[in-house]
């Protein structure tokens, strides 16, 4: 049914690149905080001495703006649903039409409902979305592609939101 072709949808390389962002800056803090702990052991060396609330309060909050960096960093991760790739790639979805519906939808936005397209396909059974009106002129027995991308539901199955692709007319 996928054909193999795929793009990446944009907000998992904006995710991953959030998840990177807050790690990399707790690292740099703790590169930061051994730089800091490396200066107070050579002026210790120097008989140079910190007083002890600015070393403390120092480290203190070195250590714990990295600790929420990461924290957060890796709370993103492992909050951010689902990781795996068919939820952020457009794939390509060919077949023959069995039947295709309406549907009419509420919108979360509020700005009233939209027309979206119910179609199965005869060789796998499979219902995808269509949200575009393109749709409409599609009939069963047409060889229609469509460019889907999983959507996760929580507490339900998932399934397919998909844009026109192209579509063969069926013969005869």
């Amino acid at each position: 049914m996928f054909t193999g072709e795929s793009n990446v949808a944009i907000g998992y390389v904006v995710g991953l690149v959030f998840v990177g962002l807050f790690v990399l800056i707790g690292l740099v803090v703790v590169a930061a905080g051994l730089v800091v702990r490396r200066r107070v052991i050579a002026d210790a060396a120097n008989d140079v001495q910190w007083e002890p609330d600015t070393m403390a309060s120092t480290a203190a909050a070195v250590g714990g703006f990295a600790l929420i960096a990461v924290t957060v960093g890796l709370l993103f991760a492992f909050a951010w649903p689902p990781f795996d790739m068919q939820y952020h790639q457009y794939r390509q979805v060919t077949g023959t039409v069995q039947t295709i519906d309406a549907r009419m939808i509420t919108a979360d936005d509020a700005k009233g409902p939209s027309q979206s397209y119910a179609v199965r396909y005869a060789e796998s059974g499979d219902f995808f979305r269509c949200d575009d009106t393109r749709c409409a002129g599609v009939h069963p027995g047409d060889t229609l592609t469509l460019w889907c991308i999983r959507t996760w539901q929580q507490s339900s199955t998932p399934g397919y939101e998909c844009n026109f692709g192209d579509t063969t007319p069926r013969k005869g």
